[in-house]
């Protein structure tokens, strides 16, 4: 009961406002580039900047929305699952009005290889894209099932965000605001911790953009967190104002919650590392059926040929 209501303290202490950023790398050069403190990346496919190893995810690797039957009593088993876009509880990260998921656009001859994640976010409401993956198994499992990823061992958290022209409704979009990283840590006290970075400086629209959330200034938490630092630090900040924290339940890339404004764009390329190796994470959609694959369907879902489609419908495996 007291995870629980400490995840419900979580979804009210979160705020996201959400500014612009000083690291973007051009789509245009397929040649490596270092931009104002943005780590090494290269072109990779459609315009793809990828670092390490590449990772796809997939609608089919989302786990429940809802807490898991059980969740939280003695002999529960943690699910497989390390994807999650959570609405369950009285907070929910990704609120009704919020249209999310994962999408095959945007219709732009740059795009981060053939799909990504939406966020279509009415002014007020909030949308969540995050994995478990690294923290101590809290979030869907048993309390200390992992042993969490300390927070100086990450070396980095990178991520690429697409701000469409219009919103939903066909009216002009402008570029004011752009998704942020959040880390749910937790201190050397045990104590809940919560991270956020917001980009800062210029911020485009019509095009993707690549933020750098270790070596950019952008860092903030809450003033009621017990680890304190100024809002806008580095990383090495963070990580030497929070001695001995590491991440508790996830790391996730967050669209939303500001007063006053909508927004429609999406998230792309989650880069985390944790001692210098490195992993993509690669949001793509999926084909459904093996008519989706057919009269050259494949190539929209970033396969190699037919046959490596048909055998993801038939088997879910992706070896793309």
């Amino acid at each position: 009961m007291k995870h629980f209501i400490a995840i419900i303290g979580l979804f009210i202490g979160l705020g996201l406002l959400l500014n612009g950023c000083d690291s973007s790398l051009s789509t245009n050069n397929s040649e490596l580039n270092t931009t104002a403190g943005e780590s090494q990346t290269k072109v990779l496919g459609a315009q793809a900047y990828i670092q390490g190893n590449v990772v796809t995810v997939t609608e089919n690797d989302l786990g429940p929305s809802e807490r898991p039957e059980g969740f939280g009593e003695e002999g529960y088993e943690a699910p497989e699952y390390k994807w999650y876009t959570p609405t369950h509880g009285d907070n929910p990260l990704n609120t009704e009005g919020a249209t999310f998921g994962f999408d095959a656009g945007p219709d732009n001859p740059e795009t981060f290889g053939n799909g990504s994640f939406l966020f279509d976010v009415p002014a007020g409401e909030r949308s969540w894209i995050l994995t478990d993956q690294y923290g101590t198994g809290e979030w869907h499992g048993e309390p200390d099932a992992k042993k969490g990823t300390r927070l100086d061992e990450i070396t980095t958290l990178a991520y690429s965000t697409f701000i469409s022209n219009e919103l939903s409704d066909g009216s002009l979009q402008t570029a004011t605001v752009v998704p942020s990283m959040q880390i749910m840590a937790q201190d050397s006290e045990g104590n809940f911790l919560p991270l956020i970075f917001d980009p800062q400086g210029n911020t485009l629209t019509g095009e993707w953009q690549r933020w750098n959330a270790i070596e950019s200034a952008g860092w903030r938490t809450e003033d009621w967190a017990s680890c304190e630092f100024d809002d806008g630090s580095t990383w090495s900040q963070v990580t030497e104002a929070c001695e001995d924290a590491k991440v508790l339940w996830a790391i996730g890339i967050a669209a939303g919650t500001w007063p006053n404004q909508d927004f429609h764009g999406y998230t792309d390329l989650l880069t985390v590392g944790v001692d210098g190796e490195e992993t993509t994470y690669d949001f793509e959609v999926s084909p459904a059926t093996k008519q989706d694959c057919k009269r050259g369907g494949w190539q929209g879902f970033d396969f190699r040929n037919q046959g490596q489609c048909i055998r993801f419908v038939n088997t879910g495996k992706d070896s793309r």
